[in-house]
């Protein structure tokens, strides 16, 4: 038999059900695998590809191209820009109010999905932070939430209901907005916690600006995820030359979005802490 270059084959133009694959998860000696099959169970190629979230106005966004792969469902995905109205009155009516001062968070809704394929404007719903618990399912091999939900992404709204306004450069989010996460404090040589109020619930990576001003000594300031028993990371440094340093950094925090700072000296030197951004969680 001579040998066949892969060249040689015609080009699939339309999956069909009689296209056969193999796969070693069991045995296929009087199987195949469908197209459609394998659009719904193939989540080992990858599980998502992320989109870009852009604001557009104080109850609107835009999801940018993407795919996910929904669990139980399979792969649904986009290929142009998708307008989302949040709300109940908006894009899906499952979707919470919005309320004031609260995290949003933005998921393809389970419920709304048939089957893999193509999705529209109404299958993506937000949830107010106050309704549901978002966690990293490793089984399903991303963010979810009211089980089958998966979760791509997150607002913030103002006093007055409206959604703010932020900036996505890959998996960083930047906020239009400081969150002062500690305002001042002297804390000296032990580590104290400071708890990130400038995440999503879902969250454990912060961007931070971290402050130092001199009051009465030099000092050194060092930070570390809660719980760690390592000396901490090093951030700033104020003498009576230099009176104030701050430095901006990513930092990591236990699920309850603590982290540890001291200063390596006892004396009224303090510390202040804006959160002003936050990074999108692995599977997202």
């Amino acid at each position: 038999m001579a040998d066949t270059k892969i060249s040689d084959y015609a080009a699939l133009t339309v999956p069909v059900d009689t296209d056969l694959i193999v796969t070693a998860q069991e045995d296929v000696s009087n199987k195949k695998l469908t197209w459609a099959n394998l659009r719904l169970q193939a989540p080992w190629m990858t599980n998502y590809s992320r989109s870009k979230f852009t604001w557009v106005d104080t109850n609107t966004i835009t999801i940018g191209p993407g795919a996910y792969y929904l669990y139980g469902k399979g792969w649904c995905y986009w290929t142009s820009n998708i307008t989302i109205v949040l709300g109940s009155g908006g894009s899906n009516a499952g979707s919470s109010n919005l309320t004031a001062s609260e995290w949003h968070i933005i998921a393809i809704d389970y419920s709304s999905v048939s089957a893999a394929g193509v999705l529209i404007a109404a299958n993506f719903i937000n949830r107010a932070a106050s309704t549901v618990t978002p966690a990293y399912n490793g089984a399903k091999g991303g963010v979810y939430q009211d089980t089958d939900d998966r979760v791509i992404f997150a607002v913030k709204t103002n006093g007055s209901s409206q959604v703010m306004e932020s900036w996505q450069i890959g998996d960083l989010v930047l906020n239009s907005a400081v969150t002062i996460d500690m305002n001042n404090l002297d804390i000296d040589t032990t580590y104290t916690d400071v708890t990130l109020s400038s995440l999503p619930p879902f969250c454990t990576k912060g961007f931070e600006v971290i402050q130092l001003s001199y009051v009465d000594g030099a000092a050194n300031t060092y930070w570390r995820v809660n719980g760690s028993t390592a000396g901490g990371l090093w951030v700033a440094g104020v003498s009576s030359s230099a009176t104030r340093q701050t430095t901006t950094i990513p930092v990591r925090t236990d699920a309850n979005h603590i982290i540890e700072v001291k200063n390596d000296t006892a004396n009224g030197d303090t510390i202040t802490m804006y959160g002003v951004g936050w990074y999108l969680e692995e599977g997202m």
